[in-house]
C-alpha cells in the first residue's frame, strides 16, 4: 500500500490556474513567459495574461515586481521565475500547498 501513496503523491497536478502579470517592453516578462509556456501542456496550465499598464491600481501594486506570477491564486514568483521550483511546485501533492 506504501507504493501506492507514493505513486499518488508523485503525479502531477492537473488544471492549474496562473495569473501572469506584465507589462511591455520587459525582457524579464518574456523569459518568465517562456518557461511558463514551457510547461503549460504537461501541467494543464491555464495562463491568463494581465497588462498592469491598463489598470492604475494594479500598475501601483505590481509595477516595481514585474513579472509577478500567481499560481492558484498564491504569489509564487516576482522580478524572475525560477523553472525548478516552478517544476516544484507543480508536482507537489495538494496536501503540501
Amino acid at each position: 500500500m506504501k507504493w501506492f501513496r507514493k505513486w499518488r503523491h508523485n503525479r502531477p497536478r492537473k488544471d492549474r490556474s496562473v495569473r501572469f502579470y506584465t507589462r511591455e517592453n520587459c525582457p524579464l516578462c518574456v523569459d518568465a513567459l517562456a518557461i511558463l509556456r514551457k510547461y503549460a501542456s504537461d501541467y494543464q496550465l491555464k495562463i491568463e495574461i494581465i497588462d498592469v499598464t491598463k489598470d492604475p491600481q494594479l500598475e501601483a501594486q505590481y509595477g516595481h515586481e514585474i513579472p509577478v506570477v500567481f499560481v492558484d491564486d498564491k504569489k509564487r514568483f516576482f522580478g524572475h521565475v525560477d523553472s525548478v521550483l516552478l517544476l516544484r511546485l507543480l508536482n507537489r501533492p495538494p496536501e503540501c500547498e
